[in-house]
């Protein structure tokens, strides 16, 4: 089963634009609480870039500001891209199947 599935606050305001098939789509930059403290029983955080599509990335992009709390829902999705010296590498990438705005 490919899904993750997130909480956290939005750490960067999410691009929109339009891909060439039509499609709107944007990134959310995510800042995730790990659940687990450091040694100094600090609780780090990772920050997360999330792809939304369609009308969930239109929704997204005019519902939420720095700071804002969401859910995401989701696959990971891999491609094969060019290293720019001949070789390709795979690139992950976390792509949105549900959004949830928490007050």
């Amino acid at each position: 089963m490919n899904q993750f599935c997130f909480a956290g606050k939005v750490a960067a305001l999410p691009t929109l634009s339009t891909a060439p098939q039509g499609w709107k789509t944007g990134t959310v930059l995510l800042d995730v609480q790990r659940p687990f403290a450091n040694g100094r029983g600090d609780f780090e955080s990772d920050l997360l870039p999330v792809e939304v599509w369609r009308g969930s990335a239109e929704t997204l992009a005019h519902c939420v500001k720095i700071g804002s709390w969401i859910t995401v829902r989701g696959r990971v999705a891999s491609r094969m891209v060019d290293s720019g010296n001949g070789t390709e590498i795979p690139v992950l990438s976390l792509v949105a199947e549900k959004v949830e705005y928490l007050h």
